[in-house]
């Protein structure tokens, strides 16, 4: 009985993964040359928490056989100006943006 709830499982997953291919393909069609395709997605441990499979190895096998070089961002949270000083991080440039954030964005937009 488990190993039939297994099987249902990875069946179901594979047809949501297949579902998921194809809305990438329709949304991002195939370019003539190469072009960049940033995507911003959210942590693994979210995807965990709501028991679905994260994107980012769908997103990085998919996308460049339709032309698309995609580097992947975790969403920037802004942390406000005065609490950044108080928990240690460095703000950028006196924006409400950590420096962590900036450093770990520019080379997927460089």
């Amino acid at each position: 009985m488990r190993c039939q709830d297994q099987s249902a499982r990875e069946a179901h997953r594979k047809q949501e993964r297949e579902q998921r291919v194809e809305a990438l393909r329709k949304e991002f069609p195939e370019a003539d040359h190469m072009v960049g395709c940033l995507v911003e997605i959210g942590k693994p441990v979210n995807f965990a928490m709501a028991g679905e499979d994260d994107d980012k190895g769908l997103l990085k096998d998919t996308l460049p056989k339709l032309n698309r070089h995609v580097p992947c961002l975790h969403p920037v949270a802004a942390a406000p100006w005065p609490d950044a000083e108080k928990a240690g991080l460095k703000p950028f440039e006196y924006s409400d943006i950590r420096c962590e954030d900036v450093h770990g964005a520019a080379p997927s937009v460089s």
